[in-house]
């Protein structure tokens, strides 16, 4: 089972997106965001939600679907721009990994694009908060 899983892509520019997946007391906890520009003073969309463990199960499955163990730890193409992209994740009695890129992806990249999109359409509306606020939230998150 999914202890947690953090992802965050993005470039310069934008858009950039963050989801954090957390196992908690009562089920998994989710955080969300996706924005422009992170250089900016505007607030930042922000999505949060609980999902219990029956719920959370069928999106355990797809996760596990994805192969992430058979991922190598970086993919990577030298560019002046571009899109930079971090997976870190954790099963339970199993060590954290941490993958990262820029510019080049896994074969099945498109399967946990999909699975994000599909998790985000069930979120709850959020709120706009503060980049320094989302900040803390996030950090504790992956605490």
């Amino acid at each position: 089972m999914l202890e947690y899983l953090s992802y965050y892509s993005g470039g310069y520019f934008g858009p950039n997106e963050c989801l954090i997946i957390k196992k908690c007391d009562d089920g998994f906890s989710l955080d969300y965001t996706k924005y422009y520009h992170r250089y900016t003073d505007d607030d930042f969309p922000y999505r949060h939600t609980k999902w219990s463990p029956k719920r959370f199960s069928h999106w355990n499955d797809r996760i596990d679907s994805i192969r992430f163990d058979s991922w190598e730890n970086e993919y990577w193409i030298d560019a002046c721009d571009g899109e930079q992209w971090t997976l870190l994740y954790k099963y339970e009695g199993k060590d954290n990994r941490y993958i990262t890129g820029s510019n080049a992806y896994p074969d099945n990249w498109d399967q946990l694009q999909k699975l994000i999109v599909d998790i985000t359409r069930r979120l709850p509306q959020g709120e706009f908060i503060s980049a320094k606020e989302m900040g803390r939230i996030f950090i504790k998150q992956l605490s």
